[in-house]
């Protein structure tokens, strides 16, 4: 044990810079994926553009299978991306009832 305390100072800048960037490649989605759905919900109801960040969003986790393959297990990916397309979806739900909500109150007044 006592050898890893005399590495230890050596590689803890180099275990902090890769969770810093793990903690940025899985972000990176999230981020990008849901801020883009709840500004094309807020400007558009055309369908096209509405299923434009489920797409994106599509080829990130084929992408990030290719990538993670042997370093993050299939069934976290699966739960990963499962939880970003809800993400999405409440995304979408809740700017949709709101842009609707702040149209009718536009058209009252």
């Amino acid at each position: 044990m006592f050898h890893v305390l005399l590495v230890l100072p050596i590689l803890a800048p180099f275990l902090a810079l890769y969770g810093a960037v793990a903690a940025v490649l899985l972000g990176a989605p999230f981020w990008v994926g849901v801020t883009l759905q709840v500004i094309v919900t807020a400007v558009t109801e055309k369908r096209f553009p509405l299923c434009l960040p489920a797409v994106l969003g599509g080829v990130c986790a084929v992408g990030y299978f290719f990538l993670f393959r042997g370093v993050i297990p299939l069934w976290f990916q699966g739960i990963y991306w499962a939880v970003f397309y809800l993400c999405l979806w409440l995304a979408w739900l809740v700017v949709g009832k709101l842009r609707a909500a702040v149209l009718r109150w536009l058209g009252r007044r």
